[in-house]
């Protein structure tokens, strides 16, 4: 059995347009990034009253929901990057601060920033589609591939060399989509199997909830252009985003 999905996210723009916030008629779309982590964005020992606690969080999301902001997306985060900051150390875990912040607000997209290597697809799927239910559309998804060994190998997993995290990349959307558009399926990738997969309630956006990933290599933009909706970049001038967005789009 298979759902309305039959091919390209943008058969679907018109609908996306008309239901999903980051598709609205804002030619600007601002978020929020890290509020779930200690120190946010910025290894410091600076005073500052941020607190990455569920209360400050609630505060910022309601907020930016009510100023008309699109988009909060946390740090997916396992642990910290050591020193005397113990930079993130303190965080949220993504999936759970999702549903949170989704509970909490009206209109502003909510997402989760999930490795590939720490959370299996079917178990991503599905509390993906969770979130997409309880939000009424409003989940958004940032796949990361995971650069930092000492997370990875905390997990007791190998750090893949760069191009084949996003070979594994690949293999785990492939089975986050279909488990969120098909019933019954088998998938026989070289990183993951699936046997008769099955999810249900599936998710509320069409075809799928929005997905984001931050490549900027080589096989992090060919990766994003193929598999997601929008390609979270970091410029450090204008003039380097250009020629970044236009790259992005030829492929």
């Amino acid at each position: 059995m298979t759902l309305d999905y039959t091919g390209h996210p943008d058969d679907f723009l018109q609908w996306r347009r008309d239901h999903v916030p980051v598709y609205n008629k804002n030619r600007l779309k601002l978020g929020i990034f890290g509020t779930n982590c200690s120190n946010g964005c910025t290894i410091t020992h600076a005073e500052t009253s941020f607190e990455p606690t569920y209360e400050h969080n609630v505060k910022i999301a309601k907020l930016a929901d009510r100023l008309g902001f699109e988009m909060l997306v946390p740090v997916g985060r396992w642990k910290h990057f050591g020193g005397t900051t113990m930079f993130n150390g303190d965080n949220l875990e993504v999936y759970t601060w999702a549903t949170a912040m989704a509970c909490n607000t009206k209109n502003i997209m909510v997402c989760a920033t999930s490795h590939t290597p720490t959370a299996h697809p079917l178990f991503a799927a599905k509390q993906g589609a969770s979130i997409d239910n309880i939000s009424n559309g409003r989940f958004g998804l940032n796949i990361v591939c995971g650069w930092f060994r000492p997370e990875i190998e905390m997990f007791g997993k190998e750090q893949l060399p760069h191009s084949e995290r996003y070979a594994m990349a690949s293999d785990w959307v492939t089975c986050v989509k279909r488990s969120w558009t098909e019933q019954g399926f088998d998938h026989a990738g070289k990183y993951f199997t699936i046997k008769d997969g099955f999810l249900s309630p599936k998710p509320i956006q069409q075809p799928y909830p929005v997905l984001l990933n931050a490549g900027n290599s080589e096989d992090g933009r060919e990766f994003s252009a193929r598999e997601v909706d929008f390609n979270f970049i970091t410029i450090a001038t204008l003039e380097s985003g250009r020629e970044l967005v236009a790259d992005i789009k030829k492929r």
